[in-house]
């Protein structure tokens, strides 16, 4: 269960967010297993359990994107981007870093607030994120794109317990496990970008994963591999 917890002097926000997904607004936690959605200082964050305050943000740098395993897997000639699977919008922050523009679709809904929220924190001082469009809703229902690439990180569905990530992944994580939006498999948004007849479509897996017989390429990194289809 989702809430969302606001006080009447500021729930402007709340109402909204509330009206758009029919979340219930609370003034106090009651419900030991539900996330509740809340305002902070930066953006809005959630409290789940044991993770209190965890939302997303872009102030992480990275250095050396340019020639780097990721940015060859895109292409240097390439000009806009649709990350069919947004997730905490890490590699679309990393395109935009790269001068692309981005279109990023994300289907489930406090995942998409949360980064809503991130993006419009981000914008007030990295100028990157203006090539940044971020939609509400499931990449597979795009009939037509102008974009020059399509990205595809189903790596969400395969989620390591072994090792303990950061709190805004260990969140992420959580509201994957707890609700269940889509069952897409990777083989059907690989089936789907093909048929667009978009020229570049690039798969990040595990590094372990068998390679596809269908794979024109492998840009191959220290733990994640990133495999190029072509419609060429």
């Amino acid at each position: 269960m989702i809430f969302i917890l606001a006080d009447d002097d500021d729930s402007q926000w709340a109402h909204e967010i509330s009206a758009s997904h029919g979340w219930p607004i609370v003034s106090q936690k009651g419900n030991k297993e539900a996330f509740y959605l809340k305002k902070a200082k930066d953006g809005l964050c959630v409290d789940y359990k044991d993770l209190k305050g965890v939302g997303f943000d872009f102030s992480k740098k990275y250095f050396k994107l340019e020639g780097s395993v990721f940015a060859k897997a895109i292409g240097k000639g390439s000009k806009k981007i649709l990350d069919a699977t947004a997730g905490l919008l890490k590699d679309s922050h990393k395109m935009l870093l790269l001068g692309h523009e981005v279109t990023a679709f994300e289907i489930q809904p406090l995942v998409y607030e949360l980064s809503k929220s991130a993006i419009s924190v981000a914008t007030k001082s990295i100028d990157s994120f203006s090539g940044l469009n971020l939609v509400f809703g499931n990449s597979l229902e795009v009939n037509d794109t102008d974009a020059d690439v399509i990205y595809i990180d189903p790596m969400f569905h395969h989620v390591n317990k072994s090792a303990l990530p950061k709190k805004d992944m260990q969140l992420f994580r959580k509201i994957n496990e707890s609700f269940t939006v889509d069952s897409s498999t990777e083989s059907q948004f690989i089936e789907w970008a093909k048929g667009l007849g978009i020229p570049r479509v690039v798969v990040k897996r595990p590094i372990k994963q068998p390679k596809d017989k269908l794979v024109a390429h492998s840009f191959t990194g220290k733990s994640v591999r990133y495999d190029l289809y072509t419609n060429n």
